[in-house]
């Protein structure tokens, strides 16, 4: 799959000019399971819990508003429910990377852009809290380490220097891998994400005619 959508580009951007960009965002992100039991039903009072992220990614640029983009950052994940009058909590802590692409919109002040792009996650850190009490999950073996899925987003960019510009974006991210051991029980991690971020023209600061600037 990746290799398809490298080879796209670059049919893609065969005889266009492209441009260059380093971005770095940080994310409020409201993180959640999709869960069932065993029984095929989901865990009563499950809600989402506030995390926040980070990533940098570098961009790719066409001249016609098509764009590559590539990321590596760190998620927060997880959620909360009620078990009698306890409550749980699950955070995890995943480095991630992804790889996809979009359009944007040139010609406008506001530029708003959208894209889909392919995660790969590792889990290096996951605590499960019950009351008071505290479990690693990775030790005990009872969550799975590795996860994919898919990554919406769509934002606005708006250019406040010939090098340098700010940007809004809203990400809807699914998880695609089963996270459970028990093949009874069925586990995958979701999050909207708000990102706010800044992004850097490579291509030199007097290059004032970017797509994205």
């Amino acid at each position: 799959m990746v290799k398809k959508i490298l080879l796209f580009f670059m049919l893609l951007s065969a005889g266009l000019n492209a441009q260059n960009y380093l971005s770095v965002h940080f994310d409020q992100v409201f993180a959640g399971f999709v869960f069932t039991d065993s029984y095929g039903k989901p865990l009563a009072n499950l809600t989402s819990a506030l995390k926040t992220s980070y990533a940098m990614n570098y961009k790719k640029v066409l001249s016609n508003g098509f764009f590559l983009r590539a990321e590596i950052g760190n998620a927060e994940a997880g959620a909360e429910s009620i078990l009698n009058t306890e409550k749980l909590d699950w955070d995890l802590h995943y480095v991630t990377c992804n790889l996809g692409g979009g359009y944007i919109l040139s010609k406008l002040k506001f530029r708003p852009y959208a894209g889909l792009a392919l995660y790969g996650s590792y889990l290096y850190k996951a605590n499960q809290t019950i009351g008071t009490d505290y479990y690693d999950m990775i030790a005990q073996k009872s969550i799975k380490t590795a996860d994919f899925g898919i990554d919406g987003y769509a934002g606005v960019l708006h250019t406040f220097a010939s090098f340098a510009s700010c940007f809004l974006e809203v990400g809807e991210t699914r998880g695609l891998n089963q996270l459970e051991y028990d093949p009874g029980q069925h586990l995958y991690n979701k999050a909207t994400s708000f990102r706010f971020g800044l992004a850097f023209l490579m291509d030199g600061i007097g290059a004032r005619e970017a797509v994205v600037r």
